[in-house]
């Protein structure tokens, strides 16, 4: 089913808008991420940690005919519904499908910064096997 969802916490009234072409699937995926405390919005994994799973619930919005009508629709329900503002919502970014307008904090700069640059970075002062680079160097 393609569609607009919405993941609604029954505790505190917020509301995270999506879409999908397999939303069955999707609330599969949200549900995993969330469960082993691995999703990517920190405030849906935040608040699902506080209050619980069974706080929440999965709510198919509307169906749609194409992945194009349930992105335009997704966007009307975020604008509709504020859902950015995070005393309202859940949503990181003001259009579906697109970061443009997200700012990184400072602090989430630095994180990110430290985790690739010296030894934060998994790979600092491993050295490529001698059979890698003849490889490479013959590809040439």
């Amino acid at each position: 089913m393609i569609g607009v969802y919405f993941i609604v916490n029954k505790c505190n009234g917020k509301i995270y808008v999506g879409s999908s072409i397999n939303i069955r699937n999707r609330f599969s995926v949200h549900k995993y991420y969330l469960r082993h405390k691995k999703h990517d919005n920190k405030f849906l994994q935040s608040d699902w940690d506080k209050y619980g799973e069974h706080s929440f619930e999965f709510n198919i919005v509307e169906e749609s005919n194409s992945k194009e009508e349930s992105t335009d629709r997704e966007n009307y329900y975020i604008k509709l519904l504020n859902v950015c503002d995070k005393s309202i919502g859940y949503n990181i970014h003001e259009n579906a499908e697109s970061p443009l307008g997200y700012r990184f904090s400072e602090e989430s700069k630095a994180k990110i910064s430290e985790r690739v640059s010296g030894e934060g970075n998994p790979f600092y002062g491993m050295e490529h096997k001698v059979e890698s680079k003849q490889k490479w160097e013959n590809q040439k």
